[in-house]
């Protein structure tokens, strides 16, 4: 668990820049995410990761550059990411934070380009077990049969899982 640094409510300048970055990087309406009259809480950590609550949700998460939302956001539909499936024999290790190898990888969406943010899902039943960064496009994947293709940022059960379960409590 990651230990709080500093947590108070946002302020409109830094709400409207949060909602600009957002919408660039992810398609949605801002009311989306951010219905009118939200409480936009930012939770600061030990390492500098930030998470945001929206009426009381960890809904995102900031470590340095990367903007992300957190797995209970994805697994609760408030986000929809691009995603990569993985097979029975992955599912073990990415929900333990393993980081995605191609020949664990069964289909990709196609518009995946390498830096992307997207959900690592189980083949069978879609469930979201890790979000993680694109190290290569769709076609890379595709292409090759041998490396690492995503990099596990987050996953049930690792730290950021676990303060936010402790927030919430």
């Amino acid at each position: 668990m990651l230990q709080v640094k500093d947590r108070h409510f946002l302020k409109k300048k830094v709400l409207i820049e949060l909602k600009e970055k957002l919408i660039n990087l992810y398609p949605m309406k801002d009311n989306e995410i951010f219905p009118k009259s939200s409480k936009i809480e930012m939770v600061k950590t030990e390492k500098d990761l930030i998470i945001y609550f929206i009426n009381d949700e960890a809904m995102l998460i900031q470590d340095r550059d990367l903007l992300f939302p957190t797995l209970n956001a994805v697994l609760d539909k408030k986000f929809k990411l691009f995603e990569a499936s993985v097979d029975k024999g992955a599912i073990k290790f990415v929900a333990n934070g393993a980081d995605v190898m191609i020949p664990g990888i069964v289909n990709v969406d196609e518009s995946i380009e390498k830096g992307n943010i997207i959900a690592v899902v189980d083949d069978e039943f879609k469930k979201t077990l890790a979000i993680g960064l694109a190290l290569m496009s769709a076609n890379e994947i595709k292409k090759n049969k041998n490396g690492k293709a995503i990099k596990s940022i987050h996953h049930i059960g690792d730290k950021i899982w676990n303060t936010i379960k402790n927030l919430k409590s």
